[in-house]
Parts: structure tokens; sequence; C-alpha cells
């Protein structure tokens, strides 16, 4: 970052890094601050020191109360849409999302946010799954009509995942029905002209088009990924 600083003529709101977890963002945005003598709340609120999902988040502005977060008032809200007892868990740190309650539907749902995250194709996501002898294991036809259902309730009442921020604004669509296809990303490119991809082993192939699609950026002259191979999740 030190060495991107100098060659975009000193402009720390012209780097940005893009971390996995909010950690990882939390020790970037303080030690820049430190070094560039800036406040690290500003790298982080006014700059492009911030998540993924928390770019995608900016960049498609949306708006309080749209999200699905784990409050008790949002996992009553897909509860009802099931008439099913179902409570979540969100890392705090990267956003992944698990479902917890009804065995039928917490699986579906489950199998359906890893389809979208790998971007498998949803019967060999449901395969891939079920190999693992899970005994709360669903068919295809069970996952699809779960997806489904979740997907045209968020369409009905304009919700959002926290996956959905990153589909959107790599231009990906998730259909239980069709599959997966490319569609035009939503969300204004930031007016970055550096970009550190860190901790690039733990991105998932979703996550990895939010980061091709930021390269692309008009004012973008350089783009690194950072991250060790041997301590790879995917």
């Amino acid at each position: 970052m030190e060495g991107a600083k100098a060659a975009i003529g000193g402009d720390p709101m012209s780097i940005g890094l893009m971390s996995f977890t909010r950690a990882a963002r939390q020790e970037a945005a303080e030690r820049a601050g430190k070094a560039w003598d800036i406040d690290p709340e500003q790298l982080t609120r006014e700059g492009w020191i911030r998540t993924g999902h928390a770019i995608c988040h900016r960049q498609l502005g949306i708006e309080p109360g749209q999200m699905i977060t784990d409050s008790k008032a949002d996992q009553k809200w897909v509860a009802d849409q099931f008439g099913v007892n179902l409570t979540t868990s969100i890392d705090g740190d990267n956003n992944n999302q698990v479902w917890i309650g009804d065995a039928r539907v917490a699986w579906s749902l489950n199998a359906w946010q890893y389809h979208r995250v790998t971007l498998m194709p949803l019967d060999e996501t449901v395969r891939h799954l079920r190999d693992r002898d899970d005994e709360d294991a669903q068919d295809i036809s069970e996952v699809q009509a779960v997806a489904e259902k979740y997907e045209s309730a968020k369409r009905l009442d304009d919700r959002h995942d926290f996956t959905d921020l990153l589909l959107r604004f790599a231009g990906v669509s998730c259909s239980p029905k069709h599959g997966i296809s490319r569609i035009k990303p939503e969300g204004e490119l930031p007016p970055v002209k550096t970009w550190l991809f860190d901790e690039q082993q733990d991105a998932s192939p979703l996550l990895d088009l939010v980061c091709r699609r930021l390269m692309d950026g008009p004012s973008v002259r350089y783009a690194y990924a950072v991250g060790d191979p041997f301590q790879s999740i995917y």
C-alpha cells in the first residue's frame, strides 16, 4: 500500500483494499492511518478500505431495512414465509449466513446459499452436500421449491441478503429453475486507482467476480492479489 500510494500521487482515498473480513479491514485501516497520518475511520467510511460486501452495499445504494440480517425481526420475516421455526446466524467477520431450525427448510436454504457463493450448478451442489451423509439432506426438487419461495418473498418485499449484494454487483443471476446466468451488473464502479485484494486464497468464486469487476473501473491503474495459496479453503 505504501508503494501504491507513491505511484498514484499520494492520495490515500484513491487506494482500495478489499478485505475478506472486518477484522482484516480494521487492521489495514489502522496501520494505513498511522503511516499516512489520517483518521482510520475516514479511510473506512469515506475511502475504500472495506470488505467486499460493504463495497457492494455502498455502490448499490441499499436502503435501511432492505437487508436481511440476523435480527429477530428479519429472522421472523423469513420464518413466516415458510410457517416454520427458523433462525439464522451470520458470521460477523465475513457475513457468511447459516440457517438453523426446521430440517427441511434450513438444509435447503443452506444448500441454496452454498450454490450461490460457489456458483456450482444446483444439482451438483446438492449432490456434493448430500455426500456428507447429512441426515437432514434434501433432494434437488425440495431445494428448488424452498429456494423459489425464498427468492419470490424477497422480490415481493424488496429484501436482500448479503449474497445478493455480491451477485447484483458482479452481474450474476441465480434462479432455482433456470440456473446461473450472467446479467448486467449493477452499481457504479468506485473512483479507485489501485486495488489490493486481501486474503485472496479465501475468496469464493462469486467474490472473485466482484474483484474482477472492480478491476474494470476506468480509473484503475494497478491491481494486486494478496494471499497465501497454501491456506486456500476453496
